[in-house]
């Protein structure tokens, strides 16, 4: 069950790190919203939702899914590259960026989804009635 949860978390990151390869270069928008916001709202919902169904450490869970998120935007970058030579030519600042805007908030998801089981747990032991 432990391999399971690091495959969902490092393809959770994939899908959400793919979000990268729709920026447009003129406008970093997408459907009227900015495409940074997105994957970010993206990572604190991903890992939010897959730890509080799942069991998993959330450290882990976090590094893992922006592993995969950033394996995503290098190989988008590489994309790009290819394409245009002068595209990406601050590529390090990008990757710094981005991991920062990945990796924040889905500790912040990861902790906020144990925190809430937490608080569940004690509300079941402390009233000895089953929440819902």
């Amino acid at each position: 069950m432990k391999n399971n949860i690091s495959i969902w978390s490092f393809t959770g990151g994939a899908i959400i790190g793919s979000i990268y390869f729709f920026i447009p270069t003129d406008s970093p928008l997408i459907m009227g919203v900015h495409a940074y916001k997105l994957i970010s709202a993206g990572s604190f919902l991903g890992l939010f939702l897959l730890l509080l169904y799942l069991p998993a450490h959330p450290a882990k869970s976090s590094l893992l899914f922006t592993v995969g998120s950033e394996m995503t935007i290098i190989i988008s970058i590489i994309s790009d590259v290819l394409k245009d030579r002068t595209s990406h030519n601050l590529f390090p600042f990008e990757i710094i960026v981005t991991s920062l805007m990945i990796l924040l908030p889905a500790f912040a998801g990861a902790y906020f989804a144990e925190l809430i089981k937490y608080l569940k747990t004690s509300l079941f032991t402390s009233t000895g009635r089953k929440l819902d």
